[in-house]
């Protein structure tokens, strides 16, 4: 056992020798030896080392961990059913390239010691096909991600630099967990604690804007934080603040004149539809024909956005946990489109939060408040809302439960022109594990939407809705099987009078061995219109099967969705079947271990029937030859 891990069939026995090479680089430091044996009358012998390794003479720890991947493919047969996906992908088998070659270099390189710890991590990928790609991938050679690192530590100082794919993370309401490429520079003495970043406010995929650093503000974020930590960092203050502009998305511009654009409601943004553009996944702001959809669902503007944000966060823990508290504030002032003649708009946002975690007991109430017109660039952040959330829980030897409940409203500016929507929601969950096996889960969740100050002729969402559920589970190895149901009714309170249930029913076994997989789910989900007395069906089966034979020589791959779809008022009434399938041998036995490949087949098979719309029925089929390979090394 090295390190914990058992490596005997790794290890070289030779005589009363035994050796043994780690595969890939151990890191520096304390390691563990242990060694169990058998003496000549079957007692147990065993024997416990600790040794520490360098790396090299001159550091510590010097090591790069690398994986070479590559994928060759050549379209053996097709039909050519027209594509049907605007981005020429996944819809059908016309836009499939003939001859494909994939390749990715993976490293990871770092170089300690003592105070200095550096570091580089990326990824290069190599492209080509017969057929034109979609942005953001390209034809070629090209670093899609990189991360440079440094930095140096001593016990009451330090300083350090991400130069490439860095991630800020600040505070919620400011940049949280937000991943540009640009720079981070960071420093510290005893308790104090400072950040300076610069980053482009667009997301990027290879190497594009050089480092991403630049003191403009047109298409950057530039910005700093402070923060200092008292009472044996039990307590933290920390000031934020950062501006910067982003520029509409690249991804090509859809005009026509048929374009619809939906008036927004206060504080949020417009919505507009288009030939090609799928409402609630392509999104743009503004009025007007001329649309910018995102192919990732990401909202682009018709202009430059431009904004600042100053926030302060105070953090305190006195008790180990027993009682934490988080109090944020922030002022924004934002432009969404800094083209035109409109002023930029400030607001506030601010938050409270108490909770902490005591012997069994778990506990959380929270206070938020987001103004109307309060954004971030390069954050999406629900505005214009406030309100309360209280968690608290329990966990027992054999059963947990937990509860929230939750108030929000929104139009926090009392605008006349709209009702202010009021929303109650509380939940309670309970499981119960007492038989090992057998864990049982019971949920309750319930949703009220009351609005008030509703304008003359407007209808404004009023419901009350109640779902009941509950999860059972059968463990014992080599199985697992789960059954899922619940059931959702929604009282339509307002002049529509349109309730609705929804009942769904999940079946998914599991059966796992070393050498073979079989997973599939069964799933029943019905939604029931009562007003217009009608019923939506949806079944889904999904398969998935993998295996290896000839001591892992040859592997295979099966997955199926299979799906029927139909509403009892005969508006829609179809199936569709999509499936995937991959042969496999293995060639690593003839390379010695140096590299990895394998040799096979891979096909995919689409069919749909519409008998309501018969035209769009369809059949699309694909065989590929394929070569993959991996290579991993290190030194």
């Amino acid at each position: 056992m090295v390190d914990y891990v058992d490596v005997t069939a790794l290890a070289d026995v030779s005589g009363d020798r035994i050796s043994f090479r780690a595969p890939m680089v151990m890191p520096a430091g304390t390691h563990s030896l242990m060694l169990t044996a058998q003496d000549a009358l079957g007692q147990p012998l065993q024997k416990m080392i600790s040794f520490t390794t360098r790396h090299t003479v001159h550091f510590e720890e010097a090591a790069s961990v690398n994986e070479v991947t590559g994928v060759y493919e050549a379209l053996l047969a097709k039909t050519d059913t027209t594509s049907a996906s605007p981005y020429g992908s996944t819809g059908g088998t016309s836009s499939l390239p003939y001859s494909k070659v994939e390749g990715n270099w993976s490293t990871d390189n770092r170089i300690r010691e003592g105070a200095w710890d550096l570091g580089f991590k990326g990824n290069l990928r190599y492209l080509d096909q017969s057929a034109p790609v979609v942005y953001p991938l390209e034809i070629g050679v090209y670093p899609a991600n990189y991360l440079l690192s440094g930095k140096y530590r001593r016990e009451t100082y330090g300083f350090g630099l991400d130069l490439g794919d860095v991630l800020l993370n600040e505070s919620p309401y400011t940049a949280q967990y937000l991943a540009r490429r640009g720079g981070l520079f960071s420093a510290n003495y005893q308790g104090l604690d400072l950040r300076a970043f610069s980053v482009l406010s667009k997301q990027l995929y290879g190497f594009y804007d050089g480092l991403g650093i630049h003191p403009t503000t047109d298409d950057h974020i530039n910005g700093a934080s402070a923060g200092y930590k008292l009472f044996n960092n039990r307590m933290e203050f920390r000031a934020i603040y950062f501006k910067g502009g982003e520029t509409p998305a690249s991804f090509g511009t859809i005009t026509s004149p048929s374009a619809t654009v939906i008036p927004a409601a206060p504080g949020t943004t417009a919505v507009g539809t288009a030939p090609g553009v799928t409402p609630g996944i392509s999104t743009v702001t503004g009025v007007g024909t001329n649309l910018t959809p995102s192919p990732y669902g990401l909202g682009t503007t018709l202009g430059r956005k431009e904004g600042e944000v100053a926030g302060f966060l105070f953090l305190t823990d006195f008790f180990q946990n027993k009682l934490k508290s988080e109090v944020e504030v922030d002022f924004s002032r934002f432009d969404p489109n800094a083209t035109d003649l409109s002023k930029a708009k400030e607001d506030k946002a601010w938050r409270v939060k108490l909770g902490g975690l005591y012997d069994k007991f778990t506990y959380e109430a929270l206070y938020e408040y987001i103004g109307r017109d309060y954004e971030v660039i390069g954050s999406w952040i629900q505005k214009d809302k406030q309100g309360v959330t209280v968690r608290g829980g329990a966990v027992y030897p054999t059963q947990s439960v937990n509860l929230t409940f939750s108030r929000y409203n929104d139009n926090l500016t009392g605008d006349p022109l709209y009702p202010r929507l009021v929303t109650y929601q509380g939940l309670v969950d309970y499981n119960y594990n007492g038989f090992p096996t057998l864990p049982i889960n019971l949920n309750f969740f319930k949703t009220l939407q009351d609005p008030y100050d509703i304008p003359t002729g407007l209808t404004a969402p009023q419901s009350d809705t109640n779902t009941v559920g509950g999860r059972i589970s059968y463990m014992s190895l080599p199985w697992n099987i789960g059954f899922q149901t619940s059931y959702s009714r929604q009282d339509d309170k307002s002049p529509l009078n349109n309730d609705s249930s929804i009942r769904i029913f999940t079946l998914m076994p599991m059966l796992t061995y070393p050498t073979f997989g079989l997973s599939f789910s069964l799933s029943l989900n019905q939604t029931e219109y009562e007003l217009a007395n009608y019923r939506n069906d949806n079944f889904l089966f999904n398969l998935q099967l993998t295996g290896k034979l000839f001591n892992n020589r040859f592997s295979y791959e099966l997955g199926n969705t299979y799906t029927i779809m139909k509403a009892t008022n005969n508006t829609y009434d179809g199936r569709m079947l999509t499936g995937n399938f991959r042969l496999g041998y293995a060639l690593g036995r003839f390379f010695n271990g140096a590299f990895n490949p394998t040799v096979g087949l891979r096909g995919q098979y689409n069919h749909l029937v519409d008998n309501v719309n018969t035209s769009m029925a369809r059949d699309d089929f694909a065989l590929f030859l394929f070569l993959s390979t991996s290579m991993p090394f290190s030194f």
